[in-house]
């Protein structure tokens, strides 16, 4: 059994019921059981045929062939399918994306504004889903993907093919953010255990000695390579690694740690700043972006001493949806940065400046990146907003996008490791979501948005004046304004439904 923490990944061999009829030799060997747990969350468990099992049955070396394969992808691959709309994991992702193509085994044709052919696709599929190695067997459906300095994996139940009527995995579809080097590590540990076994129990083998040579090449650094699945900047992994490369040697040697990562066994636990931050970008992202950020990202170095003033905020990790957490800091970032209670309008230039923090404009050829957030030791905290970004056009637009930025500077660095998010649909969407909510607390607290309400609101209704006169004290959007006052449940519905109507027509 190894496991860390948080993370089970267990099997163990049995004999073949079969008994190594329709199968190799090596694949008989290696008929056996697979458990995998996260949190405490039994992956595999699952009823069929009536009955509950804890772990499923089959055939283990493709399993394990699949991971050493596409090792790099697993715990490097950051880029999601651009097809895959603000999905809160991969495994989501790839599921909504499903009724697009076939309902009742009839395919269908893709939507028109389909950023994706099919195939691409599958192949990030084959690249990232347990089941892509299930050859005929039943496995939980499990996604491993990295997301920016962590690894996630998610899980849920899809329906298999020729399963049993009511086969059904039992844990509720879910997710978790897993440490790099720990999870590396003990799937490291059980994978080189099992090929050892199989090597023993069928020796002189040569698909298990090419199995057991790929195996042991895991622990061989290779970091640029790595580097260029984190980033996935340009048509190929070899186009992007061919681009670090050259960013790397064109730089000055103080500058090159943002781009090269040093050498480690098995997983990049930490990737460069300017890694991270390709990796937040389209996956079709320009030579012309690449270099624009990169030119912010490079003038950004400079001492900790000097630069870096933002205060430290402790807070405990929240077990809360993203929302929740988002306005939860919020409310502790205003405390601890002094912004004061009684005024609405948050003077957003002013508390940047207060705080060492440098607000840039960059013009992007993708205009779905609304800002990209840059701190950390060594980096002075900067803030770069999209003037090509269409949320960037009105103050209201930019204040919300400064205010989103600032929760990525405040509370998504990690200890000692520079922070570089590009803000758009392929950051994670986690942390994307959990910084839209602190944008919307930060600069509408609850209390003062209350008080505004009864001020403004007349005989109990709520109109399109009274939510205009909300937005321009706050300095907020109105349709931003709506909404946050419907989900801290201040108005209903219907009244947000009508004044949607009012705004919009």
């Amino acid at each position: 059994m190894l496991m860390n923490d948080r993370l089970k990944f267990d099997m163990g061999f049995e004999t073949d019921p079969d008994g190594e009829v329709g199968a190799s030799l090596e694949e008989s060997a290696s008929w056996g059981w697979l458990r995998i747990a996260v949190d405490g969350t039994n992956l595999c468990q699952h009823v069929a045929n009536s009955q509950v099992s804890d772990r499923v049955h089959w055939y283990l070396l493709p399993l394990l062939e699949w991971f050493v394969e596409n090792w790099d992808s697993l715990l490097h691959e950051t880029k999601l399918p651009a097809s895959f709309i603000e999905p809160m994991s991969a495994r989501q992702g790839f599921s909504n994306f499903i009724p697009y193509r076939s309902n009742d085994n009839e395919t269908i044709a893709l939507p028109d504004d389909s950023e994706d052919d099919e195939d691409t696709v599958f192949e990030w599929w084959e690249r990232h889903a347990i089941r892509a190695s299930a050859q005929g067997g039943i496995l939980p459906d499990v996604f491993f993907r990295r997301s920016l300095n962590q690894i996630e994996v998610s899980w849920g139940h899809t329906r298999v093919e020729a399963a049993p009527n009511d086969l059904r995995f039992l844990a509720p579809a879910g997710q978790a953010l897993l440490e790099p080097k720990q999870t590396a590590h003990c799937l490291y540990k059980a994978i080189k255990q099992a090929v050892d076994e199989l090597c023993q129990r069928v020796p002189n083998n040569p698909r298990l000695s090419s199995l057991y040579t790929a195996v042991t090449r895991l622990n061989e650094p290779r970091s640029l390579q790595r580097a260029a699945w984190i980033a996935g900047i340009g048509k190929s992994m070899e186009e992007s690694e061919a681009l670090l490369l050259r960013l790397g040697e064109d730089l000055a040697q103080k500058y090159k740690e943002l781009i090269i990562p040093p050498n480690e066994e098995l997983v990049i636990s930490h990737a460069p700043a300017a890694v991270l931050m390709f990796g937040s970008l389209s996956p079709s992202v320009g030579e012309h972006d690449v270099q624009a950020l990169l030119a912010i990202l490079k003038d950004t170095v400079g001492s900790a001493v000097e630069g870096h003033r933002l205060p430290l905020i402790r807070y405990q990790a929240m077990k809360s949806n993203a929302w929740q957490q988002g306005y939860i800091l919020a409310n502790l970032a205003r405390k601890e940065m002094g912004v004061s209670e009684t005024r609405y309008k948050v003077d957003l230039d002013k508390l940047f400046t207060r705080n060492g923090i440098e607000k840039k404009d960059v013009r992007l050829s993708d205009f779905k990146i609304r800002a990209v957030a840059i701190c950390g030791q060594g980096l002075r905290p900067v803030v770069a907003f999209n003037r090509s970004s269409k949320h960037n056009e009105s103050d209201p637009g930019l204040r919300f996008t400064l205010a989103h930025e600032l929760c990525h500077l405040l509370f998504d660095e990690e200890e000692g490791v520079p922070l570089a998010v590009a803000s758009g649909p392929w950051a994670p969407a986690s942390i994307e979501k959990r910084a839209n909510a602190f944008a919307a607390m930060f600069l509408m607290p609850e209390n003062a948005c209350r008080t505004l309400l009864d001020r403004y609101r007349k005989n109990g209704k709520v109109d399109q004046k009274v939510i205009s006169n909300i937005a321009a004290t706050f300095g907020t959007g109105k349709l931003a304004t709506l909404r946050h006052l419907c989900n801290l449940g201040l108005i209903d519905n219907d009244e947000v439904s009508f004044v949607e109507e009012e705004l919009t027509n």
